[in-house]
Parts: C-alpha cells; sequence; structure tokens
C-alpha cells in the first residue's frame, strides 16, 4: 500500500554549522553539495566471471557551500580562513542537517580549502565555499 503522508521539504530548514560558526544565506538553486573523495568500493571481475570487491576506506569528503554575496557570514568564514592560514589551527567539526528529514552529514575535522572566486557586476552573485574532510559520516536520509 502507498503511503500517502505528504512530505514537505524546507530549505529554510536545512542547518550548517562549522564550528560555532552558523552558515546562512544561502543561494537559490543548489546551495550544498556532498561529495565523498572516491568509490567507496571497487569491482574488479576475473577471466572465468568470478567478482571481488575492495572497499577503499574512502570516507573523506568535498563539500560545498553556495551562499548569497550579501550573506555576513562570508566575512566570518574569510576571518577563519585568515586565522587558519596563519596559525594552522583552522579544523572544526562540519554539520549539515534537516530538520524536517533524517539527511544528516557529519565531519569532526573539516576547513575551508581556499578563498571562493568572485566577481562583482550590476548583479549579485553567489560565493561557493568548498570544505575538505577527515574521515566523516553521511546519511542520505528523506523527509
Amino acid at each position: 500500500m502507498a503511503d500517502l503522508t505528504v512530505k514537505t521539504y524546507d530549505p529554510k530548514q536545512v542547518v550548517i554549522t562549522f564550528g560555532v560558526i552558523p552558515i546562512s544565506g544561502y543561494a537559490d538553486g543548489t546551495f550544498v553539495s556532498v561529495n565523498r573523495s572516491g568509490d567507496a568500493f571497487t569491482k574488479k571481475k576475473g577471466a572465468a566471471g568470478d567478482v571481488e570487491r575492495v572497499n577503499k576506506n574512502q570516507g573523506d569528503f568535498e563539500v560545498t557551500v553556495t551562499l548569497l554575496q550579501t550573506a555576513a557570514v562570508n566575512a566570518e568564514l574569510s576571518a577563519a580562513l585568515a586565522a587558519d592560514q596563519l596559525t594552522n589551527a583552522g579544523v572544526f567539526p562540519l554539520t549539515i542537517k534537516d530538520l524536517l528529514g533524517n539527511t544528516l552529514f557529519f565531519a569532526p575535522q573539516a576547513w575551508i580549502r581556499k578563498d571562493p572566486e568572485w566577481e562583482d557586476g550590476d548583479d549579485t552573485n553567489s560565493r561557493a565555499w568548498v570544505f575538505d574532510t577527515g574521515i566523516g559520516s553521511n546519511l542520505v536520509g528523506g523527509n
């Protein structure tokens, strides 16, 4: 029997934090993407059709958060990156949670890879912040 329950997704209910910095001011369209750095498993086949798999132990991730140009948190992230470059102390937990569903990403160790590329013109643009992580956990859920 089909589940007739109405499901709701609300981008305002997606919460992202980097250390103690709550991230807000998401750009329109895709504002967060989470990508494992490689395949979880690889597969090989033998000449007789035997199949084997290898656990690649790829537990690190690349996370991109795209913000509005006018988001105040851009300055906080820029300051965090500058401080990290001076002190090498910019590794913090990164959490992404859909409060209306059960999607959850958590990496106890994450850092900002580099400044986002930016440009100015006669319209506003976005700022894409790329984070690298150590071992993380990723639950792709639903609502």
